[in-house]
């Protein structure tokens, strides 16, 4: 599905409210591998209070979010090589 939204979105916003910080970056960390979407990706995450751009040079958009929501920015968390595959899966 996020795939499918991303062919008429012109970019995506994930807000999150996860348990820990550490497993809402995991999460979507996690999407951009697997869904190699190209457009701009951004991670809106309130338990933390930041914005984060995931896959993009272009970060107006998660600087106008942070800005109108008073929350700061943050670069993405890398969390390494994909360790297994399944099928066609990583």
């Amino acid at each position: 599905m996020f795939k499918e939204v991303s062919l008429v979105a012109d970019a995506i916003v994930i807000a999150s409210h996860p348990t820990s910080p550490q497993k809402g970056h995991a999460f979507c960390w996690r999407l951009i591998k697997a869904s190699n979407i190209n457009k701009p990706v951004v991670e809106v995450e309130t338990k933390s209070g930041t914005v984060i751009t995931w896959n993009s040079d272009k970060k107006d958009l998660a600087l106008l979010i942070s800005e109108k929501l008073g929350l700061k920015t943050e670069k993405p968390a890398d969390f390494g090589v994909t360790l297994w595959t399944e099928g066609k899966r990583k």
